[in-house]
């Protein structure tokens, strides 16, 4: 902040050094431009629907000062995708975070930076769908078929949330004015095929389906959007992992469970979508729109190993070693998570004269998010000795023979050990308002223009976190033999094998027979209240060759928290309150040095907020395996991220195709990481870590884009026409400032889920009544942000790869029958530890799938 009449000074002197360029001879427009201009109005503030459904990216790409990409309704329906987060993948620079125990990617990581760098809006109205940990958005709540463009805006101008290191995503709904306001309903139905299709019997398939109506009426002045998505899946996926490694004369030795699982996955939910608008001469459009989602998965967590303590393993090599005094193990797991999502948001345009707009926004979410852990107790067979090695999917073990070992019946579980419902409600409340006023700084505007603007977002978040304990009897004799599906069938009872408990006999006999001791957990549970005030102001200069932007943007911060922390190891209330605030300076400047070759670059400065478990809990111990006790601090001064961002790039655009190059440097101060220390029970075996937040003192990461797209291949061959092929490329360099637990200083090569590179490649045919595309994604390796006493600690995952295909057939005009298919390199993600990175921590594998079904429109 001190340097900020500096830094402003500067910008301006570059915009201003752009300014005389507009003298210079307008370019003739391009085939391209021409396009554009068809596609929608370069002359009318009021923006009340394109007249088709989405922009080319190319298109969106060019009319933006910004930095952007996209992808629209016309590209996502030649996808396999089947959310906003799928969709999301296909952007230069965008992968995907995996949920909770899940392959599939439910947020977006723009940049190298996760969900927690980034923002995202609804329609113009803030969206703000998190996870009781983290700020990152849940990108599947919004029908997919309502969709008409996910934009990404990677240098954020002064009139979008802070809260964007990373980048915005804009999540822009169908219009019914679009498409010049024609009537048209459309939709579709289809079933989900599963290589895994579920644990220990297979099941039937998923179902989807789509449906959106768009309408207007009184002369075309009024109109309304309405839309619905649905599906039900039953699959399962591989989950193999280990828990924890010790370092021992160079060497990773495990001392945790070395498990293999079978996880069955129910996921059914659904979503609606309602709006209503109008719009009068040019002069005002107006919206109210609702959304509901509900959201129910449950995992059957199905898991067979054995359990190893590094005191009595003997190692010979890197991943092999033998061991003594192991057990062997079955229990059961269940995992749920119930999500509740409503949305209103309602705004309005007013045209202010001739060169003016006033634009104001409201939005109201509420949310419910509920998790629950059922950690039942384990059953366990004591005395083995053997050996094991370590691969790259799962652990192989050899176990000497053990008599009984293959009986279930001499599997006990110890009655004096509690099986544990763990209970994490959460609700959320968010309110935002914004009013935003341009003067002559729309695309098409010539001179100097000025925008300004406010907005407030108020976001109250309840936590509680609570569990039923439940302990058998003395003497109670519930061996593994009484709770096994089917008998025992499909388990296997060697040590290494799947077991499959069955999880509602086990828990009705828990629940009739064992005694409940209901706790509260005072220190993980919190009362939150967090506003964020901001205002910005900025000047913008148009010409035919030169677009350029000066401004900044002011937010301010302010929360309330109730929470508890362990005192003398008494949980003890504590209140406090907090605040920051940041001048964040903003230029950007675009200019056509020939009529095919635009410049860009920008200065933009962003914040990212800390993560709720970082500074809004007490001292917090989850119990997710007995064997893997994790105790989280918090640090209620953590201070925000704040980002200086530094962008250049080149766009080429011609008339069957474009290029785009770029480079960014974001130089990141007060990052915040967890240094994590282990100690080890030598008795049970049971791995403690305790991992608390502390602030960096700067991190970095520099990256280069490469993104293409060509339309036009007749000149090689006529057969070519209604091909198209699109590829970008991102490469990403990163640094972390960490902390040893000696207290010395290291360096991490990346961020945060930051991968060395992200590739896409697409080729898409759509010619007559044939549609067909073939999809490849490729993910470096990335860090997975989990940061060890050393460096053998820290956690990465392995890079993985996805092919894609979909191939459509329209018998009539009207009506399309399709096949698609995800995955089809049957790839595993897979997470790694170790001196040399590659000790195997979790390795999770969903299978392809496949979704037969027909699409309609009319």
């Amino acid at each position: 902040m001190n340097n900020l009449a500096t830094r402003i000074g500067l910008l301006a002197g570059t915009v201003l050094t752009a300014m005389p360029a507009s003298a210079q001879t307008a370019p003739a427009p391009t085939p391209a431009a021409e396009q554009a201009e068809a596609a929608e109005p370069s002359n009318d503030i009021i923006v009340s629907g394109q007249r088709r459904f989405s922009r080319a990216p190319q298109d969106a790409k060019r009319s933006n000062l910004a930095m952007v990409d996209s992808v629209g309704a016309l590209e996502i329906q030649k996808l396999p995708d089947q959310t906003v987060a799928d969709a999301l993948a296909r952007v230069p620079g965008v992968s995907l975070q995996r949920g909770f125990q899940f392959q599939k990617g439910w947020y977006a990581t723009i940049r190298g930076l996760d969900g927690n760098y980034n923002s995202v809006d609804l329609d113009g109205g803030m969206f703000f769908d998190s996870t009781r940990n983290d700020r990152a958005v849940y990108l599947d709540t919004v029908p997919a078929m309502a969709i008409n463009e996910l934009v990404v805006t990677k240098t954020v101008t002064p009139d979008m949330d802070a809260n964007s290191i990373g980048g915005h995503v804009s999540i822009n709904t169908l219009r019914s004015f679009d498409l010049g306001g024609a009537a048209v309903t459309k939709g579709d139905f289809g079933l989900n095929l599963f290589d895994k299709g579920g644990a220990p019997d297979g099941h039937g398939p998923g179902k989807i389906g789509n449906i959106v109506v768009k309408r207007t009426f009184a002369n075309g002045d009024f109109g309304f959007v309405g839309a619905a998505s649905w599906h039900d899946d039953r699959y399962s996926q591989t989950y193999n992992n280990t828990s924890a490694y010790v370092v021992r004369n160079g060497i990773d030795v495990p001392t945790s469970a070395l498990q293999r699982g079978d996880f069955d996955i129910h996921d059914k939910g659904y979503s609606l979508l309602g709006k209503l608008e109008a719009r009068s001469a040019d002069r005002f459009y107006g919206f109210v729109e609702g959304t509901y989602f509900n959201s129910d998965i449950v995992q059957n967590n199905y898991r067979g190993g054995t359990t190893v303590n590094a005191a009595n393993v003997t190692t010979t090599a890197e991943g092999r070693g033998s061991f003594t005094g192991a057990s062997a193990q079955a229990y059961s797991r269940v995992y749920s998570i119930s999500r509740e999502l409503m949305t209103a948001t309602a705004g309005g345009e007013f045209k202010v004269g001739d060169t003016s707009k006033l634009k104001a926004v409201a939005s109201i979410e509420k949310s419910n998010h509920d998790e629950t852990l059922e950690n039942g107790a384990i059953y366990t067979f004591g005395g083995l000795a053997g050996t094991y090695a370590i691969g790259k999917d799962q652990v192989d073990l050899a176990l000497n023979p053990a008599t009984g070992l293959s009986n279930p019946a001499n599997w006990s579980a110890n009655p004096a050990s509690a099986a544990v419902v763990t209970h994490l409600p959460m609700t959320d409340k968010v309110y935002t308002a914004r009013a935003d006023y341009n003067f002559n700084s729309f695309p098409f505007s010539k001179g100097v223009g000025l925008s300004t603007g406010v907005n407030w977002r108020r976001l109250h978040r309840v936590f509680n976190q609570s569990a039923d304990n439940y302990t058998l009897p003395t003497g109670s004799a519930y061996t593994l033999d009484k709770v096994l599906v089917d008998g025992g069938k499909g388990s296997v009872f060697d040590g290494q094998g799947i077991v499959y408990v069955d999880h509602d006999a086990y828990w009705n006999f828990v629940r009739t027979n064992g005694t409940n001791n209901r706790t509260t957990s005072r220190t993980g549970s919190f009362d939150l209240t967090e506003d964020v005030f901001a205002g910005y102001g900025a000047v913008h200069y148009n010409s035919d060759v030169v677009h350029a932007l000066a401004g900044v943007r002011y937010e301010k911060t302010a929360f309330d928290n109730t929470t508890a922390t362990l005192r003398g190891g008494v949980a003890t209330p504590v209140s406090f309150h907090r605040s920051y605030d940041y001048f964040l300076p903003n230029a950007q400047v675009s200019v056509d040095v020939l009529p095919v070759l635009r410049l860009k670059a920008a200065y933009t400065e962003t914040i990212a907020r800390p993560t709720f478990t970082t500074f809004a809990q007490g001292l917090t111990i989850n119990n997710f395996s007995s064997l893997n006790v994790l105790i989280r601090g918090s640090n209620p001064n953590l201070k925000a991220r704040h980002s200086k961002n530094y962008d250049i790039a080149v766009e080429s655009y011609l008339s069957h195709g474009f290029f785009s190059a770029g480079l960014f440097r974001k130089n990141i101060d007060g990052e915040i990481y967890f240094l994590t220390t282990t100690t080890n029970d030598p008795a049970t075996g049971v791995a403690s870590q305790l991992s608390t937040p502390y602030n960096a003192a700067n991190s970095k990461v520099t990256g280069l884009e490469l993104n293409a797209e060509w339309r036009d291949f007749t000149a090689l061959t006529p057969m070519l026409d209604g091909f198209t092929l699109r590829a970008n490329y991102t490469r990403l360099w990163g640094r972390l400032g960490v902390l040893n637990a000696d207290g010395t200083g290291r360096t991490i090569g990346a961020l945060n889920q930051q991968p060395t590179y992200i590739a896409n490649a697409m080729a898409v045919y759509d010619k007559g009544p044939f549609t067909g595309s073939l999809s490849y994604a490729r993910r470096g390796q990335a860090f997975n942000g989990g940061v060890g006493a050393t460096s053998a600690g820290d956690t990465y995952i392995q890079g993985y790869d996805s092919l894609d295909a979909r191939i459509a057939v329209r018998p009539v005009t009207r009506i399309e029958v399709f096949v698609a298919a995800r995955n089809l390199t049957n790839s595993w993600w897979r997470e790694v530890t170790g001196v040399n990175r590659n000790q195997l921590l979790t390795a999770i594998q969903s299978g392809r799938s496949y979704t037969v079904g027909a699409q309609f429109r009319f």
